[in-house]
């Protein structure tokens, strides 16, 4: 079947309250205000982009092209807005889609800034000098004659504008990873996920009841230090402390007026002491562990008012509830090609326990098959590393992290009987495979950053450290190994190499299996002054900060690096394959999920746990496996 390619870009109502920047995408777009203005188009066949202006010559012509929508292949710039407006409001459903700022975020993110007048430069599109016309608050109706002239010239520019780029992107975009950015596209604007405003008004209200009830006893506290008489906390006590809490420096003075010494850290970026209360700092986590009641009640009052995520989450999730909800992946978002958020929600930030997860629900009458590659990066690690013991243990099936603690602590540890033992088991083998030291090691069981807070002593962690790398030795080889192969991304090398499929390139690029690179831009070294040897930095675009920030690099670093990109581009791989047969609704770094019919789930989650345990040709020795579950909500497998 033969298929047009058509460049779509369309301008739209705004204002202070009804912004894409303020609302985001699907929330813009669904908002009672939006109107579409006026799209432009263009094909390959036609000389410039052709305009349509006004809502009723804009529905007249998607009409007409929604005929052979399935025959289309429709491009633009940023389609998380204008393929889902087309569809939201008029049932546009083209048969591909190919968007510029998704191949940018691999092609450009590394070097600045992603807006179509950055690309146009870069790409050389032609930049005629207009500006937007002053539309802000006004509808088609409110334009006149040349606000609508100008609309139409700027409208027809970018259209081309995204074409040009699109045309310079195609030559070094490989095939499969077009197919990735449409499905991603497709999660989002042909969503079919409903959301359970009843569960997520419930979480909102724990949330803020919890809240209410630590900083009530924040209050009481800080009057009894205080020697005042007890009295039931009013609401302006309630939010006063709320506003105690939350500020790192009020929060210090309440700790010392109630008696308790407040633990300080360097900042080297504000290049002074600061209070050490971060969730993420030691002494904070002892406080949080402390046996002292009021102090206990002080932390816990912190935490509630600054852990907002869960509360900030189910308001945004509620605010979707009235239609299917759209997933929003960035595709290519991280560096190692992983996606990130976007439509101000991240659903893989969606917490694995917990009530969020159970808000978004399948259709009636469908049901959600949830399947989760198992421990593919520790299993990648293993087979990069050509470490056959631990990829044997992992193809038999084998408790490795049971294995691991056996050694560790000199008898048989198992899941039901040792589970202490166990988890530091685990926590080595998923944490210590990219260089971790003891120091840091420690810190990640006392934090509680992979399970439960563990408290172990300095000694201890670097037994582990030690074990590990003395039983996977040939992990620890691999580090010195990509260290020594740094300086092949130099500016000035001339030379490439390659690494376990992987081909190293001067300039900072690493061409990965799936045709695509990893970046390393002005990468560079200084001498270590003690040790002599040289310490690997480079400095890619920063989004948030509009500027390239400086990022440290070495071996295990680099292995890191490398295994989470050849992990996204296996689950990539089991998902595109997934998707020829069974509706792809959702991912979530290695989890996919699937929404059918109730009476397809048994096949569907019997053909993805083969599917996912089949490891790629590039990989073929990596042992992969994987777990899932159906269920009428998103749950974790």
């Amino acid at each position: 079947m033969k298929r047009t390619f058509i460049t779509i870009d369309i301008e739209s109502y705004f204002d202070k309250d009804c912004s894409i920047k303020k609302l985001g995408p699907s929330q813009y777009v669904a908002h009672p205000d939006f109107e579409i203005l006026s799209l432009s188009y263009k094909t390959a066949k036609m000389g410039q982009a052709k305009f349509v202006g006004g809502p009723e010559a804009v529905k007249a012509f998607l009409e007409r092209l929604k005929k052979k929508q399935d025959r289309i292949i429709m491009c633009g710039h940023n389609l998380y807005f204008d393929a889902y407006a087309l569809m939201f409001h008029y049932d546009f459903r083209p048969a591909f889609f190919v968007d510029t700022l998704c191949m940018a975020q691999v092609l450009d993110s590394h070097e600045g800034p992603l807006d179509l007048a950055e690309l146009s430069k870069k790409y050389k599109a032609p930049q005629p000098k207009i500006e937007m016309p002053n539309i802000k608050g006004k509808y088609w109706k409110d334009l006149d004659t040349e606000e609508r002239k100008a609309l139409k010239v700027y409208n027809n520019i970018d259209t081309e504008a995204t074409e040009h780029i699109a045309i310079g992107q195609l030559q070094y975009f490989p095939q499969f990873e077009l197919r990735v950015i449409d499905l991603t596209l497709k999660m989002f604007v042909d969503p079919v996920i409903k959301i359970d405003a009843e569960q997520a008004q419930a979480v909102i209200d724990e949330e803020q009841e919890l809240k209410r009830t630590t900083l009530a006893e924040a209050v009481k506290i800080l009057r009894k230090k205080k020697g005042a008489p007890a009295r039931k906390p009013s609401a302006k006590d309630i939010d006063t402390m709320g506003s105690i809490v939350r500020s790192n420096d009020k929060f210090k003075g309440l700790l010392e007026a109630c008696g308790y010494e407040c633990p300080m850290k360097r900042s080297e970026k504000q290049e002074k002491e600061i209070p050490a209360i971060a969730k993420a700092d030691l002494p904070f986590q002892r406080m949080m562990d402390s046996d002292d009641a009021s102090l206990k009640a002080l932390v816990d009052a912190r935490l509630a008012s600054k852990s907002s995520i869960n509360e900030t989450r189910a308001k945004a999730l509620l605010q979707r509830a009235s239609y299917p909800m759209p997933i929003g992946l960035m595709y290519a978002s991280a560096h190692t090609l992983r996606w990130g958020g976007t439509d101000k929600v991240n659903p893989q930030n969606l917490p694995r326990d917990g009530r969020l997860r159970r808000c978004l629900t399948a259709p009636d009458g469908y049901v959600f098959v949830i399947v989760d590659a198992s421990q593919i990066e520790a299993r990648d690690v293993a087979t990069s590393s050509e470490q056959w013991d631990l990829v044997e243990s992992f193809r038999q099936g084998n408790d490795v992290y049971a294995e691991f603690a056996s050694d560790l602590y000199n008898f048989e540890v198992n899941k039901i009987d040792n589970p202490e033992e166990r988890f530091v088991g685990k926590t080595a083998i998923l944490g210590l495979g990219f260089q971790c030291g003891a120091p840091k090691f420690q810190l990640i069981l006392e934090a509680g950053m992979m399970g439960p807070p563990l408290k172990i002593s300095q000694q201890e962690s670097q037994q582990i450290v030690n074990l590990y790398r003395t039983k996977y030795y040939k992990i620890k080889q691999q580090w010195y190994e990509l260290q020594s192969k740094i300086p092949y991304m130099m500016e000035n090398s001339h030379n490439e190499i390659e690494h376990q499929g992987a081909i190293i390139k001067p300039n900072g690029r690493v061409l990965m299996p799936n045709g695509l690179h990893l970046y390393y831009p002005g990468l560079t070294y200084k001498i270590h002054p003690d040790f002599g040897t040289p310490e690997f930095e480079y400095w890619p675009f920063d989004k948030k900060y509009r500027k390239p920030v400086q990022k440290k690099l070495f071996g295990g670093l680099f292995l890191e690096n490398l295994t989470q990109c050849r992990a996204r581009i296996m689950t990539t791989e089991h998902m595109l394959e997934l998707a020829r047969y069974y509706r792809v609704v959702m991912m979530a770094h290695d989890e996919i999920v699937m929404c059918v019919p109730i009476k397809k789930a048994d096949a569907c989650l019997h053909d993805a746990l083969e599917i996912m345990s089949i490891p790629p040709r590039w990989n073929e020795h990596c042992p992969l496996a994987a777990e899932g579950e159906i269920s009428p909500f998103y749950t974790k497998p």
